[in-house]
């Protein structure tokens, strides 16, 4: 009797642990001034967090996750890349669009400052805000990168400093889903 407890107990605790986690859903305004919510997406996501005025990591970034996604949308899959801003003060919907619009495939997203902390928690990203002089401010933040399958589930998380064969693989695996 015991080993058949022991058997079941690891049974349903290897399943619990392979099973993907639920992407918190989120509702946020995309660089087209419209409602963008997470669970309507029906389509692999590629959330990332950055800003409009970030002068290297987020471009490279974007850029990175854009040529990434040609490839697979090439071959009739659907998939999306969204970037929330860590700057809602700054990046607006139209600042948004003039900055994604250089990346085929991408969506700019932002909202509330307070929206934006609670998908940063949700998502356990941080993001600092750092005074500079004159008044003028730049962010330091994550750079995750979460692979969200069709069904809403986290499939993967990487970062940018990952190589392209990883982030490739992670998307293979969040499509196949």
């Amino acid at each position: 009797m015991f080993r058949c407890c022991v058997a079941i107990a690891s049974l349903v605790l290897l399943v619990a642990c392979s099973s993907r986690p639920a992407a918190a859903d989120f509702t946020l305004v995309s660089d087209s001034s419209t409602a963008w919510r997470l669970s309507e997406r029906h389509a692999t996501v590629l959330l990332s967090f950055g800003f409009t005025h970030c002068a290297d990591t987020c471009p490279a970034l974007l850029a990175r996750l854009s040529r990434l996604t040609a490839s697979a949308r090439s071959r009739g899959q659907t998939v999306d890349v969204a970037m929330i801003t860590v700057d809602p003060q700054r990046d607006r919907p139209r600042q948004l669009h003039a900055f994604v619009s250089r990346f085929p495939g991408t969506t700019g997203l932002t909202g509330t400052q307070a929206q934006i902390d609670a998908v940063e928690t949700a998502y356990s990203v941080w993001a600092q805000r750092l005074p500079k002089k004159n008044g003028n401010y730049d962010y330091a933040h994550a750079t995750a990168i979460y692979f969200i399958d069709p069904n809403g589930r986290i499939a993967a998380v990487r970062d940018d400093t990952d190589t392209d064969a990883s982030l490739l693989s992670a998307l293979n695996r969040a499509v196949a889903s």
